[in-house]
């Protein structure tokens, strides 16, 4: 049985299933009526952690809290952490069992029996959340009544904290709106100077990026039961009888189907775009605070981690151009004409980026928005010319090097021809690759 042209289209049936498309997979679901092969089939189970010692930690620095303060908090978490263990024994065990029915009845197809064991480990799966959220505030209360007015008033960026790390890792296309800056900030162990630079902007991001983080993980828990069901209306009509395909009929059912993913992925698609562009805002804000060496890294993991198809670039001839502009013994001359090339290379360089990365979030937001791919070769043609056009800048920009620095130094010229030969065996390589990719 061939699979039906909509179903093609098609890039996400429901993301609460593995074996479905998710923005890891982008498979094509199999049509009802052929049983899936795979027999260990299972909905994925995505349960927040509980709060430990490494969390207390942070709140112990949020809350600047005193040496009696923290003894209280660990011993508060000591009784938290006997509640959550008891919560999993009760409730754990069922969601893993309902976990294995709905994989074992997906294994037959989509079918209203399988529907309806998701939509019951859906619901169980919200109950066991709801229950950590209780667990969370019962300790937040307890921490709350030995603090100051003045840390009380620390104490919601503590329930923003939690909150995103109750919704994390989220399962979205737009690369970019899966990552928590904040996160990355305290992972990187800046300066003291520079934490108490950012401190405040830090607070005034975690407020906008929190509510957007819980929305949007609420709209995609919602929408994947309802993903299910419109999948399986295709297939099966309200009486549970099965339908024929490749109909007229069918046809009609697959636009339906399609109609009502665009419906149910919508507001899902643009708060993704939004957790970008919110990153994509802060990222230069909080650059512009840290020390130079920080700034470096921090922005090489957010882009590398954002846009893993345009970075790292191999071609860039950025490292080098700072060696050289802080080479003790460059002649003030040379130096000056080599920090303005470099002054026109990054800002030529960060403009094609900019459309890159835009183009990038673009194509994602759409499969985001409809589940269903758009025109991917108009999207491959803006993206190689891109890339095209970075190369040509990195390319001239070396050649410049090269004719401003002349023979001065042997070791340089030679990295410079490396580089070159380097950019014109990347060039080569792209024209027959498969950038940028799906």
């Amino acid at each position: 049985m061939k699979t039906n042209t909509w179903l093609k289209r098609c890039v996400a049936g429901t993301a609460a299933i593995t074996v479905a498309l998710t923005p890891q997979t982008l498979a094509i679901p199999q049509e009802a009526g052929s049983p899936n092969q795979s027999s260990n089939i299972r909905l994925a189970i995505s349960l927040p952690q509980p709060i430990d010692e490494s969390d207390l930690e942070q709140y112990r620095q949020m809350l600047d809290l005193s040496d009696a303060q923290v003894i209280f908090s660990h011993h508060a978490h000591e009784s938290y952490v006997e509640r959550f263990q008891g919560l999993a024994r009760t409730k754990f065990e069922d969601l893993t069992k309902l976990s294995a029915l709905a994989g074992d009845a997906l294994g037959e197809g989509y079918t209203p029996a399988a529907g309806a064991l998701q939509a019951e480990f859906s619901d169980l799966q919200s109950e066991i959340e709801q229950g950590i959220v209780a667990i969370d505030e019962e300790l937040f209360a307890r921490m709350s009544a030995v603090l100051s007015e003045s840390q009380l008033n620390r104490m919601p960026r503590v329930q923003w904290h939690r909150e995103r790390a109750r919704s994390f890792p989220l399962d979205v296309f737009v690369r970019a709106a899966r990552i928590d800056l904040a996160r990355l900030i305290d992972q990187q162990k800046l300066a003291p100077q520079s934490m108490e630079a950012i401190e405040a902007m830090q607070i005034e991001y975690e407020a906008q990026l929190t509510p957007l983080i819980a929305s949007l993980k609420r709209e995609a828990k919602k929408n994947s039961v309802a993903r299910m069901n419109a999948l399986i209306s295709y297939f099966y009509a309200p009486n549970g009888e099965r339908l024929e395909e490749g109909t007229p009929e069918a046809t009609a059912r697959g636009e339906v189907y399609l109609r009502n993913l665009k419906t149910l992925s919508e507001q899902e698609g643009r708060t993704e775009r939004r957790l970008a562009e919110l990153n994509n805002q802060f990222v230069p804000r909080f650059l512009g605070v840290m020390m130079a060496s920080e700034a470096r890294e921090f922005e090489k993991q957010f882009l590398e981690a954002g846009y893993p198809v345009l970075y790292p670039d191999p071609t860039d001839p950025r490292d080098l151009l700072d060696e050289l502009v802080d080479f003790p013994t460059l002649d003030p001359a040379v130096k000056e004409a080599l920090q303005a090339m470099r002054q026109r290379h990054r800002e030529s360089y960060k403009s094609v980026c900019k459309e890159m990365a835009n183009e990038y979030d673009n194509w994602y937001e759409t499969i985001a928005r409809t589940r269903a791919q758009g025109d991917y070769e108009s999207y491959r043609e803006k993206m190689r010319t891109l890339r095209a056009k970075r190369w040509k800048l990195n390319e001239d920009c070396i050649q410049q090097l090269a004719d401003t620095l002349g023979n001065w130094d042997a070791d340089y010229s030679n990295r410079l021809r490396e580089m070159q030969q380097d950019v014109a065996a990347i060039r080569e390589r792209g024209e027959t690759d498969g950038f940028p990719g799906m």
